[in-house]
């Protein structure tokens, strides 16, 4: 792998635009690093970091399903990672592998520009998993009066629950099964709809995590964590119910952005300029220019 080399894993990773976001990041800051992305499997993850570690990768970005089974393996967190107990971003330092998270970061950073004020509204966060968490983290901090949690099983979304109150004291929290009529209900008295789950994915374009769209409404803001494709099919039934909808573009670029940040030690600076262009290739990439 070498010293100059950054990248991504997950499982799958085909889908990813990691590797072209970072390319032209890379390429506009004039910084000598190359990025890959690796397909690495649940039981190949400790061999792979181990083998980052002894050839000396710089940095390593992870996402589905390894951000929170990535955890043990680390040879430490930083507090935000250590809060959330899920890590997206890994970093070689002295030889040590370090677990941040930049989740949280990302998705705050991707709603002031939208004028979106969120403060004693109701949302509902579908999926439990490490992006999940980041979002249940983020709109405590954003101070949304309440959260219901739809997960395909309950005891995750309990204890998912129960972590947060002991962690933060928010306790303002309602766990319901993923395809309950109750969680519609709550869509439908939500302001916030969040998919933090894969359901929707390239190449599983056609599914959507809601078994009944006519929950979304035209007071919903929906946001869908996928950015490929761009366009979900939960996008696609929120805006035909006149609800706002925001893809997982934004929140990958401000999360990386991050990333990349943590992996130069904070050295850097973004430009809007340099945002733009990442977004324009981004969106060229899934075909939308």
């Amino acid at each position: 792998m070498g010293e100059k080399l950054f990248g991504v894993i997950g499982d799958p990773i085909e889908h990813s635009l990691s590797p072209a976001l970072f390319e032209y990041v890379l390429r506009e800051l004039e910084l000598p690093y190359r990025y890959r992305a690796f397909h690495v499997r649940a039981n190949e993850l400790r061999d792979f970091l181990q083998k980052a570690r002894a050839e000396g990768i710089a940095g390593v970005n992870v996402t589905i399903p390894h951000k929170e089974r990535v955890v043990p393996l680390l040879d430490a967190l930083d507090s935000q990672a250590q809060k959330l107990g899920a890590v997206n971003t890994v970093a070689s330092e002295g030889g040590r592998l370090i677990g941040y998270n930049t989740d949280v970061l990302g998705f705050t950073r991707s709603l002031p520009a939208r004028g979106l004020p969120l403060a004693g509204e109701r949302a509902v966060v579908l999926g439990t998993g490490g992006a999940a968490k980041a979002v249940v983290y983020a709109l405590i901090d954003l101070g949304i009066h309440e959260i219901v949690l739809g997960n395909r099983t309950l005891p995750r979304a309990e204890q998912l629950a129960m972590q947060v109150a002991t962690r933060t004291g928010y306790k303002n929290m309602h766990c319901l099964m993923l395809h309950d009529l109750h969680t519609l209900e709550a869509i439908r008295q939500a302001k916030l709809l969040v998919n933090a789950t894969p359901v929707g994915m390239h190449p599983q374009v056609g599914d959507c995590p809601v078994s009944d769209p006519s929950c979304l409404h035209e007071d919903l803001l929906v946001y869908d964590l996928i950015y490929n494709p761009q366009k979900t099919r939960l996008l696609k039934e929120a805006e035909k119910r006149g609800a706002q909808a925001i893809a997982g573009l934004d929140m990958l670029i401000y999360q990386a952005l991050e990333s990349l940040r943590i992996w130069m030690k904070g050295e850097l600076k973004f430009s809007e300029a340099l945002i733009r262009g990442v977004r324009h290739t981004l969106e060229a990439r899934l075909g939308l220019r």
